[in-house]
């Protein structure tokens, strides 16, 4: 049964697989949100959706997109260390034996 079939509790041993992020960049007082979602069916594609842009993803690169931290960056005086400002906001995860109904 999928979501909203009920009210019953999923199994205790479930298992979840994540399907989305939801990122902010910017400050506690300013930014802007994106995402990358799993497609639920075809391809199973990630893809970022950006305000009008929606462009494949590739999921590998989510921890270096949503986890904060430092990074290096070279600029025209050298390089520089800054502090990231794109952290994940909210996972978003389906489980296991719900994304296998929607393949079928």
């Amino acid at each position: 049964a999928g979501a909203g079939a009920g009210n019953e509790a999923p199994p205790a041993d479930a298992q979840y697989v994540l399907a989305g992020v939801v990122i902010h960049t910017g400050t506690a007082d300013s930014g802007h949100y994106y995402s990358f979602i799993k497609e639920r069916t075809g391809e199973k594609r990630w893809l970022e959706f950006n305000d009008r842009n929606v462009v494949p993803f590739n999921p590998e690169l989510i921890p270096r997109e949503c986890f904060g931290g430092s990074e290096r960056i070279q600029t025209a005086s050298g390089t520089v260390e800054r502090e990231k400002m794109n952290n994940a906001y909210l996972l978003i995860y389906e489980r296991l034996d719900d994304a296998d109904d929607q393949s079928q």
